[in-house]
C-alpha cells in the first residue's frame, strides 16, 4: 500500500503535528509491512528544496518562495503571497505527479501550500485522503489565495475523512457542513510504554539529576514551545501566589529560523526579567531547546500546568495524566475540559492567578491510588495500541 505523508512542517524542524506524524508512521510501518511510505513537507523556517533523511525515513522538502518577508501593503503583500503559493504549489504537484509510485492514499497533516497541493493533486486523480486537523481553526477546508482560489480546490475528493483530535474541532466540522460519517474524532496518541506511573524513588531521582530540586519541594513543570500564545509569563504571576515549597520548571524548544524567532527571543528575556525582578531565581528552572524526554519531566513533577491561550487538543495534558501526574490547565471548552475531571485528574480553571494557584494546591494533594486509577482510563482510550489498530483499519476502508 502506497501512502503519501504530507505535513506542513516535518522533523527536525519543531511542530507538534510533523512530530506526531513521524511517530504515528515509525509505529505504523513497523506493525504493517505492507506500508510504502513518501514524505513531503513544507517549512517555516527553511526556504529551500531539499531531499534528506531522518530516523530512517526519506524526506522530501519543498520550500521555495520567491518572497521571504512578504510586504505590508495590502496590495503588495497580495502579489508576493499569490506568487510564493504558485511556486510551492507548481513545485509539489510536480514532485508527486513524478513519484515512481502514485500514491494510493495520501495523508495530509497541517496546513499551507504544500498541504494544499497535495489535497489538490488527491482531488484530480480521485485519491483518498486523511486529513488531520492540528489546531484551532474556523474552518476544516484549505486556504487557497486570490486569484488561485477560483480555479484551484480547496476541497477533498470523493473518498475523505477529517481526522479531529478535539470534540471542539468535530464540532466545527459539523457547523461547516462535514458529514459526521466523515470524521474520526480522537486523541492524539499517548505511548504506553514512555508515559506512565513510576515509583516516589524513581521520581525523586529523576528530579535530582534534571533539576536543582529536591524531594522536599512541590514541583510543577510546563514543556511547551517559547510562543506568546502559551503564556508563560502568566505562570510566573501564578508561582508569587505559591509559597516557597512550590518549585516551577518551565522549559521547551524555540524558534532558531524564521519569523517566529524574534518573538520567542523576546519571551524568553521578559521571563528571565521576570525572575531576577520577583526574585525567582531559587524557585524556578527556566530552559530552552527540543526536549527529547519529557516523559522524565512530566514523571519527576507533582502538577503539571497548563496555561495555554488556545489548543487543539494539548497532547503534553494527555501524556502528563498518563503519567499520573494532575493537570491544572486553562478552561478551553471541548478541550481541556473534555478530558479533565475537576477534583479527579486536575483541574479546569480560568486564567486568574490566585485561582489557577489554589487549584495547583488542590492538584498537588490528590492521593496515588486515584492518580494511577486516571493514568490507565486515558492510557485505555488513548493509547498508541487502541489509536494504531484504529488508523489501520480506517485506512485499509
Amino acid at each position: 500500500m502506497n501512502i503519501l505523508l504530507v505535513s506542513s512542517k516535518y522533523m527536525p524542524e519543531y511542530s507538534g503535528s510533523g512530530f506526531r506524524a513521524h511517530n504515528l508512521y515509525k509505529r505504523l510501518t513497523k506493525k504493517y509491512s505492507e506500508i510504502e511510505l513518501d514524505i513531503i513537507c513544507g517549512s517555516i523556517t527553511e526556504n529551500s528544496i531539499l531531499s534528506y533523511q531522518y530516523d530512517e525515513f526519506d524526506i522530501m522538502r519543498i520550500a521555495c518562495k520567491k518572497y521571504s518577508t512578504i510586504s505590508s501593503f495590502l496590495p503588495l503583500k497580495i502579489l508576493q503571497n499569490s506568487i510564493n503559493f504558485k511556486t510551492e504549489y507548481n513545485a509539489t504537484y510536480n514532485y508527486i505527479k513524478n513519484l515512481k509510485k502514485q500514491p494510493e492514499l495520501i495523508h495530509i497533516f497541517g496546513q499551507n501550500f504544500v498541504t494544499s497541493a497535495a489535497l489538490n493533486y488527491a482531488n484530480d486523480y480521485n485519491i483518498p485522503v486523511l486529513i488531520e486537523l492540528c489546531n484551532e481553526m474556523d474552518t476544516p477546508h484549505h486556504y487557497i489565495p486570490f486569484p488561485f482560489k477560483y480555479f484551484i480546490s480547496g476541497m477533498p475528493p470523493e473518498k475523505y475523512c477529517f481526522i479531529s483530535i478535539s470534540e471542539c474541532l468535530k464540532k466545527m466540522c459539523l457547523h461547516n457542513g462535514i458529514p459526521e460519517d466523515k470524521i474520526w474524532c480522537r486523541p492524539n496518541p499517548v505511548d504506553e510504554d514512555l508515559f506512565k506511573p513510576i515509583q516516589e524513588k524513581e521520581k525523586y531521582a529523576l528530579r535530582k539529576t534534571l533539576t536543582p530540586f529536591d524531594s522536599d519541594d512541590i514541583v510543577v513543570s510546563y514543556v511547551a514551545k517559547f510562543r506568546e500564545s502559551k503564556n508563560h509569563i502568566f505562570l510566573l504571576k501564578v508561582l508569587l501566589q505559591l509559597d516557597e515549597k512550590y518549585k516551577f520548571v518551565i522549559t521547551g524548544p524555540m524558534a532558531e529560523f524564521g519569523p517566529e524567532v524574534e518573538s520567542c527571543h523576546n519571551l524568553f528575556a521578559d521571563m528571565q526579567n521576570f525572575i531576577k525582578e520577583n526574585k525567582l531565581e531559587n524557585r524556578v528552572m527556566l530552559t530552552s531547546g527540543f526536549v527529547h524526554n519529557v516523559d522524565e519531566f512530566y514523571k519527576l513533577s507533582d502538577v503539571y500546568a497548563f496555561p495555554t491561550k488556545n489548543e487543539g487538543l494539548g497532547t503534553p495534558m494527555l501524556e502528563a495524566l498518563a503519567c499520573g501526574v494532575p493537570v491544572v490547565a486553562n478552561l478551553i471548552p471541548g478541550v481541556t475540559d473534555y478530558w479533565i475531571e475537576n477534583n479527579r485528574n486536575g483541574f479546569v480553571s480560568e486564567l486568574i492567578p490566585e485561582l489557577f494557584a489554589e487549584n495547583i494546591i488542590k492538584a498537588s494533594n490528590f492521593p496515588e491510588n486515584i492518580r494511577i486509577q486516571e493514568a490507565r482510563k486515558i492510557i485505555n482510550v488513548a493509547g498508541t495500541e487502541a489509536i494504531d489498530s484504529q488508523y489501520w483499519s480506517l485506512i485499509n476502508k
